[in-house]
């Protein structure tokens, strides 16, 4: 309840969010029992089930359904009708469009499911982007749902991350592949992680020791 009221009081200052988000936010914070909050929550996800059958809803609208779908499931109840819009959402071009969509999709997907295969060509472009925001959003999210299928279609392209001129993207790829070789050995690793090891930054070595552990 009480990360409910933080959220209020930081979303309260934030002019761009519409008043209907504001107001679940709100009432979810001031709900005095879980029954309370239960019945919010249950009514929130029923409207929601169908706003997203609308047709042609602009990328504000479908970002801001989908946080409010993340509500809806952080607080215990089913919005799995959001999921298949939270993968549409990650394949945006603007940015922070993307990045929503992303963070759905670490929330809601599991590492089986099957939509997590319609992810793979989005996160392969976004890997290979000229833009390190776009591949920061994507390594976070392979991080979070690293499985089988996604390892064998990007591990390539994180490998080549690890000489990114960015520290933060070099830092983010180690701590993937170490993800990844705990689920799957990679052929001749130690060799790489004593590469990061010895890199120009300290963050990305701090990140490689974690192999060693």
């Amino acid at each position: 309840m009480w990360v409910c009221n933080k959220i209020n009081k930081r979303m309260s200052n934030s002019s761009h969010l519409s008043k209907e988000l504001l107001d679940l936010v709100k009432s979810i914070g001031e709900s005095r029992s879980k029954q309370e909050e239960d019945k919010i929550i249950t009514l929130e996800a029923q409207g929601l089930k169908q706003k997203f059958l609308e047709r042609n809803l602009p990328e504000k609208k479908m970002k801001e359904l989908l946080i409010r779908a993340i509500y809806v499931e952080m607080l215990g109840h089913d919005a799995s009708f959001s999921h298949i819009h939270a993968v549409n959402l990650a394949q945006s071009k603007n940015i922070l469009v993307k990045r929503i969509g992303y963070l759905a999709c670490s929330l809601f997907i599991d590492k089986t499911s099957d939509i997590l295969i319609l992810m793979i060509a989005t996160v392969q472009k976004d890997l290979q982007s000229k833009n390190h925001l776009e591949v920061m959003a994507a390594l976070n999210v392979i991080a979070k749902l690293c499985h089988t299928s996604i390892i064998a279609a990007v591990q390539d392209v994180v490998f080549a991350l690890m000489q990114h001129q960015q520290e933060m993207i070099r830092k983010k790829a180690v701590i993937v592949l170490i993800s990844f070789n705990k689920i799957q050995p990679i052929d001749q690793f130690d060799m790489h992680m004593k590469r990061a090891l010895c890199d120009r930054d300290p963050s990305v070595m701090a990140a490689s020791l974690n192999y060693y552990q």
